[in-house]
């Protein structure tokens, strides 16, 4: 003889099966942070408009963590200077090597990317599609 009536049988069959989809979902939520969102958006070509230089200024941003700050003067070619950077929230960091690293503060809003340093006025740049 059976304590469950049939009502009660589905019931918790019902309760069950929410249990087992309540467990799933959270098997499958990642605990990681979102650091990574960052990097995303800054990853890529930047053209500086901002301020207004005599030569042509550009950041390339590689998703490894790795670019290249590069000034092409027109009328002596172009200079390249490697560099490693890293985000942590909306800082990022730009290590040249040998002690040269830059701070900044940036955000972007379409596609420009501004970078605040923590004295003078933001460097703008322009996404390079």
């Amino acid at each position: 003889m059976s304590l469950l009536t049939p009502s009660s049988r589905k019931a918790v069959k019902a309760l069950s099966l929410m249990i087992v989809a309540l467990i799933a979902m959270t098997s499958f939520t990642s605990c990681d942070d979102d650091d990574d969102e960052w990097y995303y958006t800054v990853e890529g070509s930047w053209e500086q408009v901002a301020p207004p230089t005599r030569e042509y200024v550009y950041y390339e941003f590689y998703e490894d963590g790795y670019g290249n700050y590069i000034v092409d003067d027109p009328r002596y070619g172009a200079d390249y200077y490697e560099f490693s950077w890293w985000v942590s929230g909306s800082s990022l960091t730009i290590d040249y090597g040998g002690g040269d690293v830059e701070y900044y503060s940036w955000s972007v809003q379409g596609s420009t990317l501004y970078l605040y340093p923590d004295y003078g006025n933001p460097i703008v740049l322009n996404a390079i599609h």
